[in-house]
């Protein structure tokens, strides 16, 4: 799976009233899941603001490039399978004052959630606003990943930068 030279100058804007699966938010892919042996999310751009302002019982991940991004652990070699590199978010990440979840919100700046992969050279220039009155019982913030893990070793964030202030 490749992601490349791809950019997002539109606003998303999550106002579901229904209890709905989860939901995936981003500028360029809400979520993108490797099966394969290796992707790449390359040089991607994303003006738009993202914002949510739903009422839900779900997870929300959010992320200026992309809400959830994971690729496949499931390597004979263990090394790393996924790539996010030369990224930038410009757009604001928004959790409305009206908003209800009674599970998480995992958000970051380029990645709400990114596993089994590796973050380089890339850049949050975006705000993350977490609005007076929004109710959430957890949250994961991050300017570059609210969420960056895996069950490998290997997996990095080198070289980035998060210029975006997190309100809270």
């Amino acid at each position: 799976t490749t992601i490349q030279n791809s950019k997002n100058y539109g606003e998303i804007n999550d106002e579901s009233a229904a209890t709905v699966g989860y939901v995936y938010l981003g500028g360029i892919a809400g979520c993108s899941v490797s099966t394969n042996p290796y992707f790449v999310i390359s040089s991607c751009e994303n003006r738009g603001n993202i914002s949510t302002n739903s009422i839900s019982g779900k997870t929300r991940y959010l992320g200026g490039i992309a809400g959830y991004a994971r690729g496949n652990t499931a390597t004979e070699d263990d090394k790393p399978v996924g790539l996010a590199e030369n990224n930038v978010n410009w757009g604001k990440i928004t959790v409305k004052s009206g908003a209800s979840h009674s599970d998480s919100l995992n958000i970051g700046g380029l990645f709400g959630t990114f596993l089994a992969s590796t973050v380089n050279n890339s850049t949050n220039h975006g705000d993350i606003e977490i609005e007076s009155g929004a109710m959430v019982y957890e949250m994961q913030l991050g300017g570059i990943a609210g969420v960056h893990t895996s069950e490998l070793s290997g997996y990095y964030i080198r070289s980035c930068v998060n210029n975006g202030d997190i309100i809270y």
